[in-house]
């Protein structure tokens, strides 16, 4: 065993130490899979911080009623008739006013950019307790919209990044200038990528007065979702469901995650078999090249197996170089890098690429499957090199 052990070592260092000679298709394997790698990662990375970015915009402390049947706020629609039934509905916290709840509505608005693009960013109606009933969101700066008034509040994501919607600006909507009067913060969470008004004008201006697609509830405690459910099912007239926030937003996090993994994935992997034709062509040249080096240390009593070893050593070694190259490069072009993509309301969501472990070693996993898979072929063809190859 250890006869076998040092003849794989020293046919490995020999076959290591040989690179130099083969730099130019080396370089190219190591940069293919380098690509392959970076691309994936970009997916998975981005994937991981849409995921982060939903999943965060939920609280236990808040409860989300839809229309029965509704997977999301886009498709739900609420006849205001029965909104006045939920103000006795048990667990909702108390507030100066009244039950801590807030009817909302949204729709959908362009916006310009600082680059001077426009977009879709998402106005969300909603009642004068919006804010109170969002314990992650805070007032930055400014203040609240008043009811009544053409007044927007902007989240931080969105004021940083649009042109129309800066902190004391104006935008004109249906026909009518809104002035900026304040920015929220919420965490970091998506619900900053959203513009806040009174629900009674965004719905005389944009949507339908006579109906809302969410309430939005301040819970008195966590446990207390439960009995709201309970006061839901009862009344089968009222045709309505709640779920914590934080459930909610998971489940359109893991949505939209699949759905930028489906397009990722199926990108990666053409590019892994790129970088697979790749390290099969550097790896039969490299065979080829050393074919009376090889064929010599057979004569000298090296086996077949310590031949083959030494070769995927090769294979493996270009492939945690690019690998390494790949991470190293997401690493500093892409990890905590801002963006935006299309959410469930087809409007803009801000987020930031989040370059996790699992991420990390999926894309390397990916890449030494390439590096054995590229490495097997030759490296058999090389275990098995006649010995009179040598002459």
């Amino acid at each position: 065993m250890t006869g076998s052990v040092k003849q794989i070592a020293a046919v490995a260092r020999i076959a290591l130490l040989g690179l130099p000679s083969r730099a130019r298709m080396s370089s190219a394997t190591v940069l293919s899979i380098a690509l392959a790698t970076l691309v994936l990662l970009g997916f998975l990375a981005m994937a991981s911080g849409f995921r982060a970015t939903i999943a965060g915009t939920g609280s236990d402390q808040s409860a989300i009623i839809l229309a029965d049947g509704s997977a999301s706020e886009f498709n739900s629609a609420i006849d205001t008739a029965r909104l006045a039934r939920l103000d006795n509905a048990p667990g909702i916290a108390a507030g100066k006013n009244g039950p801590l709840l807030s009817a909302e509505s949204f729709a959908t608005i362009s916006a310009v950019e600082d680059g001077g693009g426009e977009s879709s960013v998402t106005l969300r109606g909603m009642g004068p307790q919006g804010l109170a009933v969002r314990p992650l969101a805070h007032l930055a700066g400014g203040r609240m919209f008043t009811p009544g008034r053409n007044e927007l509040v902007v989240g931080s994501a969105l004021a940083g990044r649009y042109r129309d919607l800066k902190p004391g600006g104006s935008v004109r909507l249906a026909g009518m200038a809104w002035r900026v009067v304040g920015v929220f913060e919420a965490g970091g969470s998506a619900m900053e990528s959203e513009v806040w008004a009174d629900r009674k004008l965004v719905s005389q201006f944009f949507g339908s007065s006579a109906a809302v697609q969410s309430v939005r509830a301040r819970l008195s405690d966590p446990s207390a979702l439960a009995a709201l459910k309970q006061y839901l099912a009862a009344d089968t007239s009222l045709k309505l469901v709640a779920r914590s926030e934080r459930d909610y937003f998971a489940a359109q996090a893991r949505n939209m995650g699949k759905l930028i993994l489906f397009v990722g994935w199926p990108l990666g992997i053409a590019m892994a078999v790129g970088a697979l034709a790749g390290a099969l062509n550097t790896m039969f040249t490299s065979v080829s090249t050393r074919s009376t080096e090889i064929a010599t240390l057979r004569i000298l009593g090296f086996r077949g197996p310590s031949i083959f070893v030494s070769t995927m050593a090769e294979a493996v070694l270009l492939v945690l170089l690019g690998s390494g190259l790949g991470v190293a490069l997401a690493g500093l072009f892409l990890q905590g890098r801002s963006a935006s993509t299309i959410g469930g309301n087809l409007t803009q969501v801000m987020f930031k690429f989040d370059l996790t472990a699992n991420d990390i070693t999926q894309a390397v996993t990916l890449a030494l499957i390439v590096g054995v898979l590229g490495g097997a072929v030759p490296a058999w063809r090389a275990a098995r090199r006649p010995l009179g190859s040598a002459a």
